[in-house]
């Protein structure tokens, strides 16, 4: 039972899935407007779009394809979620994949991330691991941390580029140090699966479960069973000292 847990959480963890739910504000925060919402979107010359924001989609797709094919990467990179979800056109990943593709080139990581999705699932385009590396490649070198999770998932498991774990660590711990809790998780699993030390994996595991991962907790709790009363104390002090420190150096 606790190997098929496992199993599901790895699972569950190496897709990227993006929860959306209704926003309110539409004040551009590090220049995304309504995070994590059903209506997310990047500011185009740092404002928002009332009009995206409301639901008026077929507003919002004029406004910004007039602005994508002047060669505005914001625009261009929203023009294509709103391909990509159907929002106010026919769903079309192809037409996605193009603008997309435009905003990756001019150097947008929003754009990036999600053309390798694309390429990954073969959405718009074959499947192409190789070409899912490369732009996960430049926006994590970019500083993204989905990217560089994302990354660290490809060597990992050998997609697009020769399997290297060493490669993957060190990608999952770029993103982890930014407070990414789904890299965070993935390193609490390798520090107790590949390397049995249950300290650290405690720590990371417990570090993201603070930060709310629903599957971090369950494999916390797996292996805190394994751990003395001694190491569970060193654990519990690593993980305050690492949320700290912003998860710099833990």
């Amino acid at each position: 039972m606790r190997r098929l847990l496992v199993r599901l959480v790895l699972i569950t963890i190496a897709a990227t899935v993006i929860t959306v739910t209704d926003g309110t504000s539409a004040e551009p925060e590090n220049g995304v407007c309504l995070f994590e919402t059903k209506h997310e979107h990047l500011a185009v010359f740092d404002q928002c779009s009332d009009a995206f924001g409301s639901g008026d989609y077929e507003t919002a797709h004029e406004e910004w394809r007039l602005l994508a094919e002047r060669g505005n990467a914001q625009a261009q990179f929203n023009l294509a979620v709103v391909y990509s979800r159907g929002l106010g056109v026919a769903q079309d990943y192809t037409m996605a994949i193009n603008w997309y593709s435009l905003a990756a080139e001019q150097g947008n990581a929003w754009a990036q991330i999600n053309l390798s999705l694309m390429f990954d699932n073969g959405q718009g385009a074959p499947q192409d691991h190789k070409k899912a590396v490369k732009w996960y490649r430049l926006a994590a070198e970019q500083g993204a941390p989905k990217a560089q999770t994302s990354l660290g998932a490809m060597y990992s498991t050998g997609q697009g580029v020769p399997q290297n774990h060493y490669e993957a660590v060190k990608w999952y711990r770029l993103a982890a140090e930014q407070g990414d809790a789904r890299a965070q998780t993935i390193l609490g699993l390798v520090y107790w699966k590949v390397r049995r030390d249950y300290v650290r994996a405690y720590m990371w595991l417990s570090v993201a479960a603070f930060q709310g991962s629903e599957e971090a907790r369950p494999i916390r709790d797996l292996v805190q069973e394994r751990m003395s009363a001694a190491d569970m104390s060193t654990a519990q002090d690593l993980a305050r000292d690492c949320r700290a420190k912003n998860f710099k150096g833990c």
